[in-house]
C-alpha cells in the first residue's frame, strides 16, 4: 500500500500542535486557583493561627489584687516613709489588651516618662520611669492594667545544663553527635568571657583557639567580653573545653561568640 509523505508529516506537525494545546490547556486550568488565591490573599487562611500573648498574674505577687507588685508596693511605702516618694522607679507596665498611645499617655500624664516598646508579641505592655508617690494613681487609671512591676534585674542559672537538656547522654552517646573541632558555631547572647578555662583564648580565624570569631552588635567592644555570665554558659554548654565543667562535650567544635 502506498502513502504519501507529505500526508503523514502533516499527521505529525498536526499531532505534535494538538499536544501543545493540551499542555497549554492544563498549564490554564492549573493556574486558575493560584490567581484567585493570589488576588484574594485572605483565602484558606486559617486567622486563628494567629499568635496571641496570653497573659496572666502568678498567684502570691499581687496578693490585695491592686496591681501593683507586692514587692514594689514595700518598696514604695519605704520611700515614701523616708521623703524620697518623689524619686523614679523603672517598672514594667503588664496589660491584658494591645497596648496603645492611651496607655502610655497616662503613664506620662502621671509624671511617667523613658517609655520603652510598646510590646506586643511576647506580652503586652510596655516600660518606663515613673516617681513611687504615683505608682498607685496610675495604676487606678491605666484600663486594661494587670500589674505594675519594678523592671528587675534577674540572674539565669541552670544547674546540669546538658543533662537536663539531653545533650548527655542522648546526643552525645545514643547518636555519637560529638562535636567537629574543624567546625564552628555562632552563639548570639550576652557575649562570652574568653578568661574562662573552658572558653579558652580568642583568635579571629584561628581555629587553634576556643574562640575563633566575635562581634559586638550593642557595644564596641574589640575583643570577647561578657556582662551577663548567660552567653558564657550557653557556648559553655555547647562548645566548652570540660575543663570545669561536667557534661560539656570534649571533642566539641569552636565559637563564633555575637552580644
Amino acid at each position: 500500500m502506498f502513502v504519501n509523505n507529505s500526508i503523514l508529516e502533516e499527521l505529525d506537525v498536526s499531532r505534535r500542535y494538538l499536544a501543545v494545546l493540551l499542555i497549554a490547556l492544563l498549564l490554564v486550568v492549573a493556574a486558575i486557583p493560584l490567581a484567585v488565591t493570589l488576588s484574594n490573599p485572605s483565602a484558606d487562611v486559617d486567622s486563628s493561627l494567629d499568635y496571641v500573648p496570653t497573659m496572666y498574674i502568678p498567684e502570691g505577687v499581687d496578693k490585695n489584687n491592686n496591681r501593683i507588685e507586692d514587692l514594689l508596693e514595700d518598696e514604695i511605702e519605704q520611700k515614701i516613709a523616708e521623703g524620697n516618694g518623689t524619686q523614679l522607679v523603672n517598672v514594667i507596665v503588664l496589660l491584658d489588651a494591645t497596648p496603645s498611645s492611651s496607655h502610655t499617655s497616662i503613664f506620662r500624664g502621671n509624671g511617667g516618662g523613658g517609655v520603652r516598646g510598646p510590646w506586643k508579641d511576647a506580652l503586652t505592655g510596655f516600660g518606663g520611669r515613673i516617681p513611687y508617690i504615683v505608682v498607685s494613681k496610675f495604676a487606678g487609671r491605666c484600663p486594661n492594667l494587670l500589674l505594675v512591676q519594678k523592671d528587675h534585674e534577674y540572674e539565669a542559672q541552670l544547674a546540669y545544663a546538658a543533662r537536663q537538656g539531653r545533650a548527655r547522654p542522648y546526643v552525645w552517646d545514643t547518636l555519637g553527635y560529638r562535636g567537629d573541632p574543624l567546625s564552628s558555631i555562632a552563639v548570639s547572647d550576652t557575649g562570652i568571657d574568653d578568661s574562662h578555662p573552658n572558653h579558652g583564648s580568642y583568635g579571629d580565624a584561628d581555629f587553634s583557639k576556643k574562640i575563633v570569631g566575635w562581634r559586638d552588635d550593642v557595644g564596641s567592644g574589640a575583643v570577647p567580653y561578657d556582662d551577663n555570665g548567660h552567653g558564657s554558659h550557653c557556648a559553655g554548654i555547647a562548645a566548652g573545653s570540660n575543663r570545669q565543667s561536667r557534661g560539656v562535650c570534649r571533642e566539641s567544635g569552636r565559637v563564633r561568640a555575637l552580644r
